[in-house]
């Protein structure tokens, strides 16, 4: 299907199913045998063809002598976007069908006398619809069509500029046994990923269209885990969130790799790879990743990565679908409820006077290794408080050892003395502030002395 927002009508129309009657008429002009066909299309203000059914059977043979050609029995078309019936005939003696006239789409009869070297272009006999499918791209000005549970492993495209067209001919092959699962265009290419492995679909045109499988055999989990960037193309693997070219993989998802593994990260559960959904989409620098969590089958967690500062950030958010409008500059949340909102708002301060929490934990730091015990001296955090007071924690080992209370009031590092003494093997640091400042965090860096086993 496809709408324009108000319209809902199926994509492609419907081929007439039943074949013209002919008969000779009672003017003058052709001389021979002919046969007919007709198809059903959309035409432009110009006359350009948009949309072209295939044709319908193929007429009886009728024998003129100097005879015009009358044509009847054509059936109309249900569909309320077909502007006209167009007709084709044979030359004499001929069987290829070349078009004749455009008849309108409501006049199911029509008479034929041009002579045969006024006749136009070869009818088309492969304007096939769309095949079945959940996943279309539009690529080189081709229609990419993936997710035929049918057909798992083809990948089919469309005619040139006629999205609508699909000759049966015009797909590639890959993995039966691996469905196609998300389709991403990049650098000139297509990435299509599939459940275990990932491929780069490369060419111009129908005749240079081929496909490739990346060295890195990382397929994508279940929904629309995937989004293209300057870079590459970001997307969920079963093992984590993955940055690629179609040639390599780059880990972006280090300080929320336990997800991946069946454990919970800062009291978020882990996410479901087998049954869940998962959206992405990427707006002004951050990743954003809608993932659904323990046994929910829908996202009900939003996990952020800020690229430049390396980060995650997770919040309890029930997502449906994530959204970039090039044309409003927002980015859009659908919600479970059918409702569509807007989910960041550069520069706005208004909290309705309601205090917002913000929890930041950074990555465990090991040093040259878990094993091996450290005394961690200081923490230095990038700040500006805008003089409100935020809570340090010092985890070591997974357990919270100390706080202390910092603030400041215009950019700056603040350096804090952590307690001396403390070992520990594995440790990290936590800022917690409740309030309505717009308070700025940068570089969190975590000091320590390392010892020994």
């Amino acid at each position: 299907i496809r709408t324009d927002g108000t319209n809902v009508r199926k994509w492609a129309i419907t081929a007439p199913g039943t074949k013209p009657t002919v008969a000779a008429g009672s003017g003058t002009g052709l001389t021979g045998t002919y046969s007919v066909r007709y198809t059903y299309v959309v035409l432009n203000s110009s006359n350009v063809v948009l949309f072209e059914s295939n044709p319908s059977p193929v007429s009886d043979d009728v024998a003129l002598s100097n005879q015009d050609l009358d044509v009847s029995a054509m059936v109309i078309s249900e569909n309320p976007e077909v502007t006209n019936i167009r007709v084709y005939r044979t030359v004499a003696g001929g069987s290829l069908h070349l078009f004749d006239v455009n008849n309108d789409e409501e006049d199911a009869t029509v008479t034929l006398s041009q002579a045969d070297t006024a006749l136009g272009s070869a009818l088309q006999t492969d304007n096939s619809p769309p095949p079945t499918g959940n996943l279309l791209v539009m690529h080189y000005e081709h229609a990419f069509i993936d997710g035929d549970s049918s057909n798992p492993g083809i990948l089919s495209y469309s005619k040139r500029l006629r999205p609508q067209s699909h000759p049966s001919t015009q797909f590639l092959e890959m993995n039966m046994n691996d469905p196609g699962r998300m389709i991403v265009p990049w650098g000139g290419i297509l990435m299509r990923f599939t459940r275990d492995t990932k491929y780069r679909v490369v060419g111009v045109d129908i005749n240079t269209f081929f496909s490739i499988e990346s060295p890195s055999r990382r397929g994508i989990l279940l929904g629309r885990a995937a989004t293209a960037i300057e870079q590459g193309v970001i997307y969920a693997s079963n093992d984590g969130v993955f940055l690629t070219n179609g040639i390599n993989d780059v880990e972006l998802s280090r300080d929320i790799r336990p997800l991946f593994e069946g454990r919970t990260v800062d009291g978020h559960p882990p996410l479901n790879r087998s049954t869940g959904n998962h959206v992405m989409e990427f707006y002004k620098g951050k990743l954003y990743f809608g993932y659904a969590s323990g046994s929910n089958t829908e996202p009900d967690r939003l996990a952020v990565y800020n690229v430049a500062a390396g980060g995650w950030a997770i919040h309890t958010i029930t997502n449906r679908a994530l959204f970039y409008e090039d044309d409003t500059d927002i980015i859009t949340m659908g919600d479970a409820s059918g409702f569509t909102k807007q989910i960041e708002v550069e520069g706005s301060t208004d909290d309705a006077d309601s205090n917002i929490t913000v929890n930041i934990l950074t990555g465990e730091v090991a040093g040259n290794g878990s094993n091996r015990f450290k005394q961690y001296r200081r923490a230095h955090i990038d700040l500006n408080s805008v003089n409100e007071n935020v809570t340090l924690a010092l985890n070591l080992d997974g357990i919270e050892v100390e706080t202390h209370t910092v603030s400041r009031n215009g950019r700056g590092i603040v350096r804090q003395r952590l307690n001396s003494g403390r070992l520990g093997q594995r440790g990290s640091l936590r800022l917690t502030y409740t309030g309505q400042q717009d308070i700025r965090v940068g570089d969190i860096s975590l000091i320590y002395n390392e010892l020994g086993v």
